[in-house]
């Protein structure tokens, strides 16, 4: 592997890093099983607004001894929706975690305004002699909207090889061949629908912030309306009866959630 190129004087490193898992966080078993069904395929697409967990339920997955030594996790900011520092994270992300792309990202270090199809074509021959399956996540890719970037992944995603398996997590759905994809079987949707919390993960994640002895059946129904299954919103719920617990609030804990989500 590399030990040093041109873009580390500027990458940020916690970029490049699983994000840790925020406390309390509740096992979704349902989720967990799907999402690792869809990593036996090219790509697997989780689409959902801010706020459903799209992140949490990737590192959840990928924080185990399974899949942790072969995962290549990328965080996009809107600074990286340019051709030059979106593809320097990624082949950073895949020569530091998983020992491929060497020669990819010296050619791209090198000269930067190298068409990209050649630098792409020397990770996927890179990628094509690795004897195990590694794991590509881009977290936030709904930031990017430079087409060339677009026209690049799409790129990669037509002459993957089977050792190298794409993990987008995104608040839009991205301008990529996600047709052809869903046509011939080679990717899997996570959509919002399914991202939503149950009756019964609500009541346990609220069990997990407030207390089984307060997750009254009625608290539990109010949640559930108020914040429709959205996790963001359950959370919303349960810190605020965490703190109506302690101190008086001007109005009630239904109407003050309401307005927080």
């Amino acid at each position: 592997m590399l030990t040093t190129n041109q873009a580390s004087t500027w990458m940020v490193p916690t970029k490049l890093v699983i994000p840790q898992l925020r406390q309390p966080y509740l096992q979704r078993p349902r989720l967990a099983d799907l999402l690792r069904s869809g990593l036996q395929r090219k790509l697997t697409l989780v689409s959902a607004p801010a706020g459903f967990g799209k992140t949490m339920l990737a590192a959840a997955v990928l924080r185990t001894e399974t899949y942790t030594k072969r995962v290549a996790w990328v965080s996009l900011s809107t600074h990286d929706n340019q051709s030059l520092p979106f593809w320097s994270y990624v082949l950073t992300a895949l020569n530091e975690r998983c020992g491929v792309g060497e020669q990819a990202l010296a050619l791209l270090d090198r000269e930067p305004e190298t068409r990209i199809a050649y630098v792409l074509s020397a990770l996927l021959k890179d990628l094509a002699q690795l004897p195990h399956e590694v794991i590509l996540v881009l977290d936030g890719y709904d930031v990017i909207s430079e087409p060339s970037i677009h026209t690049a992944l799409s790129f990669l995603l037509d002459y993957l090889p089977p050792q190298l398996h794409l993990l987008l997590l995104s608040r839009s759905t991205p301008p990529l061949p996600l047709t052809r994809l869903r046509i011939r079987r080679e990717m899997l949707d996570i959509d919002a629908e399914q991202l939503r919390f149950s009756a019964a993960e609500a009541e346990a994640l609220l069990a997990e912030l407030i207390g089984a002895a307060q997750c009254s059946p009625t608290t539990v129904q109010m949640a559930a309306q108020a914040a429709q299954g959205w996790a963001a919103g359950l959370c919303l719920f349960g810190i605020a009866l965490s703190e109506a617990a302690t101190k008086p609030w001007p109005c009630s804990v239904g109407s003050a959630i309401c307005v927080g989500i």
